[in-house]
């Protein structure tokens, strides 16, 4: 099974670009955790769930969930695409907070046993859509983007930059890297 994740800052129209995937190309995805994760507690009444102190663990703990949920599926899909990679979380990690040593280190090792086979940074469509779980600007969202570019780049892997294109252009661009990387692997 093949493994690639997509990621970029806040409103790079990751989202989209998975659903596209999985409605139009019948491709296996994998949500993106922290969206949920806040989402949900918010339903519960955490008013700023961000600032909470094991945000970082629940989201960790739902990409495993989920990630767990597709090794135990009895038919394996061809290849998975995930909306933010594991790595995307180091980026929102909190110095200050403990929790978030023993996260990081966890996220290493997830990484080397299970890395991708391709990675795309998806570029900022040049606006931030403010939502009740988004609370990021143009320019956070820019500095996210680098951020965590810089984090893949430094465990080893080659990102592919999908530029700011109509969905379907940006859909057909990484199926087309897919399929010459899944070529050339053969």
């Amino acid at each position: 099974m093949k493994r690639y994740a997509l990621f970029g800052g806040a409103s790079s129209g990751k989202s989209s670009i998975i659903l596209y995937l999985e409605y139009y190309c019948n491709q296996f995805v994998i949500s993106e955790s922290p969206e949920s994760v806040i989402r949900l507690m918010q339903a519960e009444g955490y008013e700023k769930p961000w600032l909470h102190k094991d945000i970082q663990r629940r989201i960790l703990a739902l990409h495993r969930k989920r990630e767990t949920i597709l090794e135990n599926l009895i038919e394996k899909p061809e290849r998975v695409f995930y909306d933010r990679g594991i790595l995307d979380y180091i980026a929102f990690l909190r110095e200050d907070i403990e929790e978030d040593y023993f996260v990081y280190n966890h996220i290493k090792t997830i990484n080397l046993e299970e890395p991708y086979d391709g990675v795309f940074l998806i570029e900022n469509i040049g606006k931030v859509q403010k939502e009740a779980y988004r609370k990021e600007d143009l320019v956070v969202a820019l500095e996210q983007e680098r951020k965590i570019e810089h984090i893949y780049k430094n465990f080893g892997y080659t990102p592919i930059r999908i530029p700011n294109l109509p969905l379907k252009e940006r859909v057909d661009l990484i199926m087309k890297h897919v399929r010459d990387y899944e070529i050339a692997e053969e």
